[in-house]
């Protein structure tokens, strides 16, 4: 019998689109820059799903990687939780397993701050 079930946070119960949400906000070119400066950077790839950094030194990272787009960056780093947006129907998904007596666990690479979200 199934007792326990494991989300995973992103593209499950929030969407992560940051590129789409980059480009909006900093049109296509400098959205562009930036995913590669941040989120897609070598650097995040390696060390964030580690845990064991802050954002605050993730952040850094970028901006010593990127200087020259360090103040979009920072700018960035003090909104960047607007990028998860809720899936429609999953939280509500989720209630309802919890009322049914099922457990419930999240599963994500995101970084410890992101989940006081």
């Amino acid at each position: 019998m199934i007792r326990n079930i494991v989300f995973d946070i992103g593209m499950v119960l929030v969407e992560w689109t940051p590129l789409e949400w980059l480009t909006k906000r900093y049109g296509p070119e400098k959205g562009k820059a930036l995913w590669l400066a941040t989120v897609e950077s070598p650097f995040w790839k390696k060390h964030i799903d580690l845990g064991y950094l802050t954002e605050e030194e993730i952040f850094d990272a970028s901006v010593a990687g990127s200087p020259e787009l360090a103040g979009e960056i920072r700018e960035i780093q003090g909104c960047w939780y607007e990028i998860f947006r809720p899936i429609p129907g999953t939280s509500q998904l989720a209630e309802r397993l919890a009322d049914a007596g099922f457990r419930l666990f999240y599963l994500s690479n995101f970084p410890r701050e992101a989940f006081l979200y």
